[in-house]
């Protein structure tokens, strides 16, 4: 059976740092760079929007150190785990403090990605040892999962859209009501069917068949539920926009 590859964004705003990081990376097996950033923004951005497995953050960077950003992700609760890289031991504590995978301070060699990308496929395994039995069930039409007082089943369909909310998940349904899932909206993302479920922010996941309109003056998503019209903000690329409303719509054209 092979190893599964492992996904990695690095963002550092020195790009020779970057390069030689990436050169390292690989020679690596089973490893992929999805995206490089020089800008803590545009990283930030890259890292909710599509969250690798595995994050190398520059912790001195000008916009915004890797602690300031290492918070932003955490609050928004994504499960990549993130390995600060640094030429200084300053940043370690206040890293720690963050939950960090790993800290690697430059320079490093080949040897020690290689313990990272180890240290992480085995704490892999033992989460799916772990998720294994917790797991929530899904099928085409329904959503069952754990809250706080033991299972709770959504009628797929019924859903309007997918709130984060700290380290838990708001389902708004059709009916006006709402429902709060025990899992991160990260995962929730990877449970629900790609087909129907579209994640447009770092917060908000919506159901494409619920799409009555986009406003990209606006950059809004509106959604039907019961006999009213829900906005939600979107901050996916143009691109990506015109590729929901193609899954969605037939298209002629666009303004």
């Amino acid at each position: 059976m092979s190893t599964p590859l492992i996904s990695i964004q690095i963002i550092d705003d020195e790009p020779s740092s970057c390069n030689l990081l990436q050169v390292l990376l690989n020679e690596i097996p089973n490893v992929s760079i999805s995206k490089v950033s020089y800008s803590s923004y545009e990283g930030l951005n890259a890292a909710v929007i599509t969250p690798p497995d595995l994050l190398f953050l520059d912790m001195a960077m000008p916009e915004m150190d890797g602690i300031k950003l290492m918070k932003k992700i955490n609050s928004l609760n994504n499960k990549m785990k993130i390995v600060a890289v640094s030429g200084s031991k300053d940043y370690a504590i206040k890293a720690i403090q963050e939950s960090v995978f790993d800290y690697l301070l430059k320079p490093f060699d080949k040897n020690e990605l290689i313990r990272v990308i180890n240290k992480y496929n085995q704490f892999k395994k033992e989460q799916e040892e772990i998720d294994s039995s917790t797991s929530p069930k899904i099928n085409e039409s329904k959503f069952i999962f754990r809250t706080h007082n033991g299972l709770d089943i959504i009628n797929i369909p019924d859903i309007v859209f997918v709130e984060a909310d700290k380290n838990y998940s708001s389902f708004f349904l059709h009916s006006e009501n709402r429902k709060i899932c025990c899992y991160n909206i990260g995962k929730v993302e990877k449970l629900l069917p790609k087909s129907s479920f579209k994640r447009i922010s770092r917060k908000h996941i919506i159901n494409l068949n619920r799409l009555d309109s986009v406003d990209t003056k606006k950059k809004v998503c509106n959604l039907r539920s019961q006999n009213e019209l829900v906005s939600i903000n979107y901050s996916i690329t143009l691109k990506d926009v015109m590729e929901l409303l193609n899954m969605c719509f037939t298209v002629t054209s666009f303004i």
